[in-house]
């Protein structure tokens, strides 16, 4: 059977079906984890999706445990870890117990600067990034 092609035409809204799709994988609603699109603001960021369940705790009440998940379609920067964890930071509650981060990315994308993070990476190869390819040729770079 011939392997697909990518989809190189297509905006972060478009992944957001296979997304939730790879996700319920891992948080099954078997499990009671939910997945829930986080609505989006225009002035600051906000992870896409939010997973989360209702634990048994001690107390009356029962605690939540979650699980963040942001889609980033372009190459990751120290400036999209760090926003991502003010987010986590800024939305901290004592009855809620964070179980992970994750970022998913399309096939492509420069994922380096989350290598040392404690951050989950998810690539879905379904979606690609094209990169423009350089035009200098073995010859020119050993000119430079």
């Amino acid at each position: 059977m011939p392997k697909k092609e990518a989809i190189t035409d297509f905006d972060k809204e478009d992944m957001y079906l296979i997304c939730k799709k790879t996700l319920s994988k891992k948080y099954t609603p078997r499990d009671e984890w939910v997945i829930e699109e986080l609505e989006q603001k225009e002035d600051e960021f906000v992870p896409d999706f939010m997973i989360s369940r209702r634990v048994p705790s001690p107390l009356y009440w029962k605690k939540s445990e979650v699980v963040y998940v942001a889609i980033f379609v372009e190459d990751l920067e120290k400036r999209h870890i760090d926003v991502y964890n003010d987010y986590i930071e800024n939305h901290r509650n004592e009855d809620v117990t964070l179980k992970g981060k994750i970022i998913i990315t399309p096939s492509g994308a420069d994922t380096s600067s989350v290598k040392d993070s404690d951050f989950e990476l998810v690539r879905l190869n379904v979606f690609r990034i094209e990169k423009p390819r350089s035009t200098k040729t073995k010859s020119s770079l050993a000119d430079e």
